[in-house]
This record gives C-alpha cells, structure tokens and sequence, in this order.
C-alpha cells in the first residue's frame, strides 16, 4: 500500500498490475492485462504488459487486470441543494474490492445507463446535473464521494468511470470532477470501464425540515 507521503503531487494512485502469483505463464515484469486460457484440463491466466503504456491498451483478447468492483444495485439518498437553505456538505460511501483514486462518481437521469459507447453522453449529462465537483476518499474496501449538490428531486442512476493515468502525466484527474473532463485532452485520458451501479434517490429539502 502506498502512503500520502510517497505520492507525487497530484499522482493519482491507480493500481494497474496484475497479481504475480495468479499468472500461469510466470511473468518477470510487471503486467497490466490477462486472458484467460485451457491448457490441458484447466483454465489457466495469461498475464502480459500493456500494448501501450500511454493509453493504457489491452490486446484485443486481453482484458485489464485492475477494473474495480464496487457492489452493486444498492440504493442511496441524500436531500436536495439550493441557494436559500443551507445543507450540510452530503456523501455516499460505496464499498467494494480494488477501489481507488482513478475512480470518478456520474450521476445521470433514471432512464440512462452508463457503459463505454456512451462515456461522453454521460460525463456531460452528470456535470449537468451535479452542481460542484465531487471529491472522492478512499477508505478501507470502501470509498467516499463527498459535495455531492444535486438541485432536483428526484430518482437517479450512480455510476463509476475507471480512468487510466499515464504515468508520464501526474496532472490527470488530479480531482474527482465531471466537469473536469472538458479542460483535458481526450489523449490524457482511457476508460478502463464505466457503468451502472447503483440507485440515488434525491429528496425534497423540505422532508428534511420536517424530521429535522
């Protein structure tokens, strides 16, 4: 595990490698993708490096080791922000295995899903949506999305986009923010993955009066 203190500035911690121990073909380098194949009565792992380091490519048979696994299909709430009232700053903790900082949190509509033929739709749909950018901490098998403004009641989709950071460039996503992604070059950045993962449901300020 790396500590702040052997971070880069603004190096984002992204875990890429696959594990040594479960590569059949005993790998002496570090790699990032894998297959899996049948030799003899088993399916073995096949580990290699990327085909390109800068953007973060697989082989076309290839799959990326690191993709995170958040759970999925749970549901979450927060109350709604406007300009009057003053609401707490709001957050959603989603747990899961391989969370970390390359991890970007999208709101979009009920009726949109997420995946990767429609990564821009979707980035463009959640900044219109979230009022500020979302900041992310990541925790023990967990990881917090925080300033979460959302101005409209209402029922929601939460996604996850996974980034890949070129190690050359320590300038990438530096934070967890939609509208971050228009200011970067699209060479900066690859989509490891993108989907649907959960249920917001977004309520009316005034339901939060009354309990309060």
């Amino acid at each position: 595990k790396i500590t702040s203190n052997e971070k880069k500035s603004h190096h984002l911690y992204c875990p890429m490698e696959c594990n040594k121990e479960k590569c059949y073909n005993r790998p002496r380098g570090p790699t990032q993708c894998y297959k899996l194949e049948q030799i003899g009565r088993n399916i073995e792992t096949i580990c290699e490096p990327f085909i390109n380091e800068h953007n973060g490519t697989c082989r076309p048979d290839f799959h990326h080791c690191a993709i995170a696994e958040p759970e999925r299909n749970k549901k979450y709430s927060i109350y709604a922000t406007d300009n009057v009232h003053f609401v707490p700053s709001q957050f959603v903790t989603i747990k899961g295995y391989n969370l970390h900082e390359c991890l970007q949190f999208l709101v979009v509509n009920k009726n949109s899903t997420c995946g990767p033929m429609t990564i821009e739709k979707n980035l463009m749909e959640s900044e219109e949506i979230l009022k500020e950018p979302v900041l992310s901490k990541v925790l023990y098998n967990e990881i917090l999305f925080e300033n979460i403004k959302i101005s409209t009641p209402g029922e929601y989709n939460i996604c996850l986009a996974q980034f890949y950071q070129d190690p050359e460039n320590d300038d990438i996503l530096s934070e967890n923010s939609s509208n971050k992604y228009k200011k970067k070059k699209k060479n900066d950045m690859k989509v490891l993955g993108i989907d649907t993962i959960g249920t917001l449901y977004v309520l009316p300020l005034h339901e939060k009066q009354k309990t309060g």
